[in-house]
């Protein structure tokens, strides 16, 4: 990413895993990333629509943010300034191959 860029929120799930992460290492006996990612998935798939709001409410309110500050950060040469040279280098490549 490039410097300065916005970081992409979590999901709900996400942050129902951050939350939860140390009960689910308990019960797993284990702090083994695919072992606790199995039962918190399974966990998550299990609760209900209700139980998964607040998350999904914190996760939309984040991804929210995070576009503006996106447009934010695009609109004031975010994407292009790091980059440019590079793609300067690509176009020359491209023309030289035709």
């Amino acid at each position: 990413a490039a410097s300065g860029q916005p970081k992409r929120p979590p999901s709900g799930y996400f942050l129902y895993l951050t939350e939860n992460r140390e009960a689910f290492e308990k019960k797993a006996g284990s702090k083994s990333p695919p072992v606790i990612s199995k039962l918190s998935g399974k966990a998550w798939k299990a609760m209900s629509d209700a139980q998964k709001k607040p998350f999904e409410d914190k996760a939309a309110k984040a991804k929210a943010e995070f576009q503006k500050a996106m447009e934010e950060w695009n609109n004031n040469g975010g994407g292009g300034g790091d980059d440019k040279d590079e793609d300067e280098d690509e176009e020359e490549d491209g023309e030289e191959g035709q």
